[in-house]
């Protein structure tokens, strides 16, 4: 008998305790994919993780795990694997690529990017700031003026201002996180962990969240891995090529690519291109009709 794992919806990610950072994903097709897996006769058990207010399939068969952020998602998914070893694994959920590294204060975030791109002495850099950054922002009155405070160079005196040495990328890198580590610890969120309403324009800085879809035959080297590849508005060669991409990085067995133009048009318009191994794909219109065709390939995969 057969144990599928399905991951459907969207995660939200807080951004303090009364707001969060969330996607569009409802898990419509996911619960249809589970409902479609349930009346398969070798299919005895579907863990279906699922996102907050995410739609939960009907069948009996669905043991229900919710998974409000990418943590949570991470967590849920590596203990459905150690204890039910699944025969296949379905990763439809939309999971957000950034959640909030921190939340600073405009002015703070400015004096901050100013330290690391300076090697003067402090005195010199509280200086610099207080002089050409918070002037400028003070006058500024568009978002393009508030843009040009960054560009404070020409203010300065020569020798004052070091670059980082080393590679551009690499030191691009290097700078980006350094000013998160630096924000992390000017965040301006309470001992409630809630943004304070005097905290004027804050800024919000993200960070990329853990991926899931690499894990996966890590976690379950037997099992049947389907994955998904959302993009917008793309030609359907380029769609599928990224669905390759995704496939042969992850080891994956299908992908599911669609596009979000026709996700966004209802049920019935819902198009996915189901690329397998080999490179033969098939259309399915219709979100019904994907989760049969996800369903019905998965199962021949086991034969």
């Amino acid at each position: 008998m057969k144990t599928i794992l399905i991951t459907a919806g969207g995660t939200s990610e807080p951004i303090d305790n009364i707001r969060s950072i969330t996607n569009t994903g409802t898990g419509a097709l996911g619960s249809l994919i589970a409902d479609e897996f349930a009346r398969r006769r070798n299919v005895e058990r579907i863990v279906y993780v699922h996102g907050k207010n995410a739609v939960l399939p009907k069948t009996q068969k669905a043991v229900c795990v919710e998974a409000e952020s990418t943590d949570a998602l991470q967590k849920a998914v590596r203990e459905a694997c150690a204890k039910y070893a699944p025969d296949a694994i379905i990763h439809s959920m939309a999971v957000s690529d950034y959640r909030t590294g921190a939340v600073v204060k405009a002015e703070d975030l400015l004096k901050i990017a100013l330290k690391i791109a300076c090697t003067a002495s402090q005195d010199e850099l509280d200086k610099l700031a207080s002089q050409v950054i918070e002037e400028r922002i003070s006058k500024a009155s568009t978002a393009e003026e508030l843009a040009k405070a960054y560009d404070y160079l020409p203010d300065v005196q020569p020798g004052k201002i070091a670059k980082p040495a080393g590679k551009a990328a690499k030191a691009k890198q290097s700078e980006a996180d350094a000013l998160l580590k630096l924000a992390k610890k000017a965040d301006l969120r309470d001992k409630y962990n809630k943004i304070p309403s005097s905290a004027g324009n804050p800024v919000i800085l993200l960070e990329p969240t853990p991926k899931i879809i690499p894990e996966l035959r890590q976690l379950a080297p037997n099992a049947i891995i389907v994955g998904f590849k959302l993009l917008d508005e793309v030609p359907q060669d380029e769609l599928l090529s990224v669905a390759k991409k995704l496939m042969e990085k992850n080891d994956c067995d299908f992908v599911l690519a669609n596009d979000y133009q026709t996700v966004q048009g209802g049920a019935q318009s819902h198009v996915g291109h189901l690329m397998a191994r080999g490179g033969k794909v098939e259309t399915f219109t219709g979100k019904p009709e994907i989760a049969k065709g996800i369903a019905a390939a998965v199962a021949a995969a086991w034969k």
